[in-house]
Formats: structure tokens, sequence, C-alpha cells
């Protein structure tokens, strides 16, 4: 598993439910393939976060229409792969 991998399987799970507008992605595949997205979805900001070294993705969402840059983010998820892909996309956006 890798970062675009993670990446692809999130918008697939997000688009099937709801839209969104990526915000911004970093990606570091010489940094053990870290990275992050961000997603403006019902006006609150997802950021899925993975870390490539340890092979753990965090879930983080901001609050009710805050503006991205002064996000205070809430962890909603944190865990493996295999956890995430049995994760259901509307336990996140509640």
């Amino acid at each position: 598993m890798n970062f675009l991998e993670l990446i692809s399987n999130f918008e697939g799970k997000l688009a099937s439910k709801v839209k969104f507008e990526l915000m911004e992605t970093r990606h570091a595949p010489y940094a053990f393939g870290s990275g992050f997205s961000s997603y403006r979805v019902k006006g609150t900001i997802l950021r899925v976060v993975f870390d490539g070294k340890e092979n753990l993705i965090e879930i983080q969402k901001s609050k009710s229409h805050e503006k991205y840059p002064n996000c205070n983010w809430e962890n909603v998820f944190s865990g493996t792969w295999n956890e995430f892909t049995q994760k259901n996309i509307e336990e996140l956006l509640e």
C-alpha cells in the first residue's frame, strides 16, 4: 500500500457519498512515500495523512466553516490500511 493507492481509495469512497473539493495534496515519494491530502466536504475540511514509514493513516476533520490555514484539527481516525478499508465514510463525516 502506498499514498497514491490510499488517496484513490479514499476519493472513491468519498465520491460515492458526497461532492468534495480537493484543497491541497503533498506527496513525498522519497520520504517512505508519506503524504497528505485535504478536502472540503459539506463545509468542513478533511485531511488524510499517510505515514509511509510506520504505514499508518490518520484522518483529521476541522470544525464547520473554518478557514483552511487556521483549522483546529480533530482526529477522527487513526489506524492501518486494513482498518481504513473497513471504515465507513459516513462515520468520518458526522
